[in-house]
């Protein structure tokens, strides 16, 4: 029921089973989303059935296909879906068949410039400004990845969901050694500049210790083996981005 793990999620569309193209479906994110999934699931959908259901009209506007028609029109276990509904289904099939894998491209991305407060004798000129940026990951940014992140005075943050950590079930685990190990690639960095961090604290259950434990020990895990192997992690502990009400200001203070 998962896509492939984050860094594994370049697998072709066509190698897709019909479990991973439902998920994908699922995380459409508009009402239709689960109707659509359990019809994919029920028909057993793959990712090399998909050109049979889309269709052209005029080799220009992506529709709906005679089997995708009747795929939701004898499907009665569901809410049905609109002919507009189901054109939007189309083209986002289209927009998957067309990038060829899992992209998330224009889901976060991210560009800004942040004053960091003068200290000692930053004071002497005028503090420094340091430029954001998110790329979200993906292929297409992979040119200015590399322009931007081989800089030896570039910072890198690496982010890993906590619910991932001791989950090999994750799509995001081995986040961590895997984009340290791309960073490491581009060049030389000074040590220090590739901080880790943990978000998503707030999906785990912290009212069950033995849950809590388990990450906290997977956690100490990967940190051990990530300092082994790359030279360039920041000695500090990781940030822990918790953004429950009551964690926001904390951990504001806790990453100045």
């Amino acid at each position: 029921t998962h896509l492939p793990y984050f860094h594994g999620s370049l697998v072709p569309v066509e190698e897709w089973d019909s479990e991973m193209i439902a998920s994908w479906a699922r995380r459409l994110g508009t009402p239709w989303a689960p109707f659509v999934a359990s019809i994919l699931e029920a028909n057993r959908i793959s990712g090399k059935d998909l050109t049979t259901l889309v269709t052209s009209q005029n080799n220009e506007e992506c529709c709906p296909s005679k089997d995708l028609e009747e795929f939701v029109g004898t499907y009665k276990e569901g809410p049905g879906m609109t002919s507009s509904e189901l054109k939007s289904f189309a083209r986002a099939i289209e927009s998957l068949m067309r990038k060829g894998y899992f992209s998330t491209v224009g889901a976060v991305k991210l560009e800004g410039l942040l004053e960091l407060e003068t200290s000692g004798n930053d004071d002497k000129v005028g503090g420094r400004t340091c430029s954001l940026v998110d790329f979200a990951g993906q292929m297409e940014y992979l040119v200015s990845h590399q322009l931007l992140l081989s800089s030896l005075h570039t910072l890198c943050v690496v982010l890993q969901p906590a619910p991932s950590f001791g989950n090999s079930q994750s799509r995001h685990s081995g986040s961590w050694m895997y984009w340290a190990r791309f960073l490491r690639a581009l060049g030389d960095r000074r040590k220090g500049s590739l901080l880790l961090a943990i978000s998503q604290l707030d999906k785990v259950n912290a009212s069950a210790d033995t849950v809590q434990s388990h990450v906290n020990d997977a956690i100490e895990q990967e940190l051990t083996a990530i300092r082994s192997r790359i030279p360039n992690i920041s000695d500090a502990p990781p940030l822990r981005l918790d953004y429950r009400p009551k964690g926001i200001k904390p951990m504001i203070e806790n990453v100045r």
